[in-house]
């Protein structure tokens, strides 16, 4: 930590710039600082959280919710409810609030199984360059897989690739068919399937 300490200013003024930024300016890493400057956990850097937790680019309010979160700082449910409304988002908050022992924060209507297996597929299109314009949950089918009764998720979605719009037919999983949800993504099978 008093490594950290030495770089403390630069990190302050870095996270000015960035919050003033349009989001389409901020490179995908950078909001991971304001994650880092949570171990700081002083008045300062704490009053600077809570002032910018309603940031403009989504990736920023992430990280600062989870520095609120770990450092026990006022938050807004208004603030996770609109982070966990971001398939993109939305299994990475998951486990975060596992993880910190606050599941009980998560939104219900975004903490069902068939929420978190949308979120993986999000986040598998987005490693695939796919921007996701909009999803239709189909079902759910029970299939054997790997010698273990397993569920999958079948979503039909449009896509913006290249500037084209096209549909793609996706299936998430596989997941325990007890609903439970695994910390990591389950991307086994999760994929582009057309028919």
């Amino acid at each position: 930590a008093s490594d950290l300490l030495k770089y403390k200013s630069v990190i302050q003024q870095l996270m000015n710039e960035l919050v003033s930024m349009p989001a389409s300016q901020v490179d995908y890493y950078m909001p991971k600082i304001f994650w880092i400057a949570g171990f700081f956990n002083d008045p300062e850097m704490n009053k600077f959280m809570e002032k910018h937790r309603n940031a403009e680019n989504i990736s920023i309010a992430s990280n600062i919710l989870k520095v609120l979160i770990k450092n026990n700082l006022e938050y807004k449910s208004k603030n996770i409810e609109r982070i966990a409304e971001k398939p993109l988002l939305r299994h990475d908050l998951y486990n975060f609030l596992a993880s910190s022992h606050s599941l009980a924060l998560m939104p219900g209507k975004y903490s069902s199984q068939a929420s978190i297996a949308e979120s993986d597929l999000y986040v598998y299109m987005d490693s695939e360059d796919y921007e996701i314009t909009d999803s239709r949950y189909y079902g759910t089918r029970d299939l054997p897989y790997n010698d273990t009764l397993q569920r999958f998720y079948l979503y039909r979605l449009e896509s913006t690739w290249e500037n084209e719009t096209e549909v793609i037919y996706q299936v998430a999983g596989p997941y325990p068919v007890d609903n439970s949800i695994p910390k990591i993504s389950s991307d086994v099978a999760t994929g582009i399937y057309w028919s």
